[in-house]
C-alpha cells in the first residue's frame, strides 16, 4: 500500500465566537480524522482564520499549503467542502487543475469529490457555478440593502479616516472628531494654502512623525491628495464613490457615475471650515489647469518642433526626476 502524505484546510471566513467554536471544532475533527486513516501520513493542518473565501490573496496559509503541494510535499488536501476551499469559481479550478497537473488532489468531504478523479472535475464545474451564482445573488441584496440605508441618509465607512474615530450609537455609526489627529488635517490643508506641494507636505509630515490613519509614518502624495478632497472635513459624506463588479472594486465616476452617488450635508461635525475647503478645491484645480498649459511646455525650446523620422509624431520634452529634484530634461517620440 502506497502512504500518502495529506493535509487538511481549515478556513472561517469571521471572527464571531459561533465561527470561531467552528474553527477549534474543524482541527479537532481532522485530527480525529487521520488517525484512523493509516493510509495516509497526516502532516498538519492549514487554517485560515477571520479571511473570507472569495479570493486566495489575504490567505497566507493557503498560499503556503499549496506552494508545499507544488514542492510534493502533500499528495493529498482534505477540506470540508467546496466554498470552504474557494468561493470564487475560477480561483478554485484554475488551483485544482494546477494541483492535478502535479497529481496533488482536493477531496472535498461534503460533495463526496476526489479532484484526481476525472468524473469529479464535470461535478466540480457545476457545483461551483452554483456556488457562485449564489455568492453573487447573496452580494446583490447585500448592495440593494446598502444602498437602502444610503438613500435614508444613513454613513457608512469602508475603513478608516484621518480625523474621526467611528463610534456605534443607537441610531448607527458616527464620525466623532479625534481632536490630535484633527490637528494634522488642518496642517494639511494650511500647508497646502500656503503654497506646498503633496511631495513637500508629505515629507513635512514624515519628519514631524505624523502618524496616518492606519498609523503608518509614512506619508505619500496621493493620501495627502486624498485628505484635500475629501468632502467629510466639511461635515458631509458623498456616497458609493466605489462599488463592486463581480466582487472588484471599481472607482465610481463623479461626473458621469455607473451607481447613484448620494450627497448628504452636515451629517458630522467638520474639521475643516467650508470656506476654506473650497479655497482649496479652487487652488487644486488651478494648479491642474497651470499643469497641462503651464509654461514648462512653453519654456521648452524645441518641444513639438522635433518630428520622430520613423512614425511622424513629435517629440516631447521630458524631465527626470530623482528623489523629487530635476536631474535632466530630454525629448523623446510620443510613441
Amino acid at each position: 500500500m502506497i502512504i500518502k502524505k495529506a493535509c487538511a484546510y481549515v478556513r472561517v471566513s469571521t471572527k464571531s465566537s459561533n465561527q470561531l467554536h467552528s474553527f477549534t471544532f474543524q482541527k479537532k475533527y481532522w485530527t480525529d480524522y487521520f488517525d484512523m486513516k493509516k493510509q495516509y501520513v497526516f502532516v498538519g493542518i492549514f487554517a485560515d482564520e477571520g479571511i473570507s473565501g472569495k479570493s486566495v490573496k489575504n490567505r497566507n496559509e493557503f498560499k503556503k499549503m499549496i506552494t508545499q503541494a507544488n514542492n510534493k510535499e502533500i499528495d493529498m488536501i482534505f477540506v470540508k467542502s467546496i466554498s470552504r476551499f474557494s468561493r470564487n469559481m475560477l480561483e478554485l479550478l484554475k488551483v485544482v487543475n494546477e494541483l492535478r497537473d502535479k497529481n496533488v488532489g482536493v477531496y472535498f468531504e461534503k460533495e463526496n469529490i476526489n479532484t484526481l478523479d476525472s468524473k469529479s472535475i464535470f461535478i466540480l464545474n457545476i457545483l461551483s457555478r452554483v456556488a457562485e451564482e449564489e455568492l453573487i445573488s447573496i452580494s446583490k441584496n447585500q448592495k440593494w440593502a446598502v444602498r437602502k440605508r444610503f438613500l435614508q441618509g444613513k454613513v457608512e465607512l469602508n475603513g478608516r479616516i484621518l480625523g474621526y474615530d467611528l463610534v456605534k450609537t443607537d441610531n448607527g455609526s458616527k464620525l466623532i472628531i479625534n481632536a490630535e489627529q484633527a490637528k494634522i488635517v488642518r496642517t494639511i490643508y494650511r500647508l497646502y494654502m500656503e503654497g506646498n506641494g503633496r511631495n513637500k507636505i508629505a515629507q513635512y509630515l514624515e519628519d514631524k512623525n505624523y502618524k496616518t490613519a492606519t498609523n503608518s509614518l509614512k506619508w505619500s502624495p496621493s493620501s495627502i491628495n486624498k485628505i484635500l478632497r475629501n468632502e467629510k472635513y466639511i461635515g458631509d459624506a458623498l456616497l458609493q464613490k466605489s462599488y463592486k463588479d463581480n466582487f472588484v472594486k471599481v472607482i465610481n465616476k463623479r461626473d458621469n457615475p455607473v451607481v447613484p452617488m448620494i450627497y448628504i450635508e452636515n451629517d458630522h461635525d467638520s474639521i475643516i471650515d467650508k470656506k476654506l475647503f473650497d479655497e482649496v478645491q479652487k487652488k487644486i484645480k488651478d494648479n491642474e489647469y497651470l499643469k497641462l498649459n503651464g509654461s514648462s511646455k512653453k519654456e521648452s525650446l524645441f518641444s513639438g518642433k522635433i518630428v520622430c523620422e520613423k512614425c511622424g509624431k513629435k517629440y516631447l520634452h521630458k524631465q527626470y526626476y530623482y528623489k523629487k529634484q530635476i536631474l535632466y530634461s530630454y525629448y523623446s517620440c510620443e510613441t
